[in-house]
């Protein structure tokens, strides 16, 4: 079916749009997610050993602190779901500091 006559003289700009469109998308956006994957696979490679390395430390295990405390803290942590949110602050700080060390985006 050929284009009416009004769009035939809008069909290079429309073109260079959607060039313009597909290059922001294979430069910039899969570039930043094949970072951001890294990123995510480097914190979850690191944060056992962290662990470790703060269980050696401390020469306990961070786990047995938890048992120390009391069951009305408990309750109000699960109604909180601060275990949820202190897992997604420390993931967040650790992705700040890698993404700040990476020198085309930071």
């Amino acid at each position: 079916m050929p284009l009416p006559a009004l769009l035939i003289p809008l069909a290079p700009i429309i073109g260079e749009g959607i060039a313009i469109i597909f290059g922001w998308i294979f430069r910039k956006a899969i570039l930043v997610f094949i970072i951001g994957t890294g990123v995510f696979f480097l914190i979850e490679f690191l944060t056992p050993l962290l662990i470790r390395l703060v269980q050696s430390y401390l020469g306990t295990n961070p786990v047995s602190l938890l048992d120390q405390i009391p069951a009305d803290m408990w309750f109000f942590s699960s109604a909180f779901r601060v275990d949820f949110g202190i897992k997604v602050i420390f993931s967040a700080l650790a992705t700040r500091f890698l993404i700040r060390r990476i020198p085309f985006i930071g």
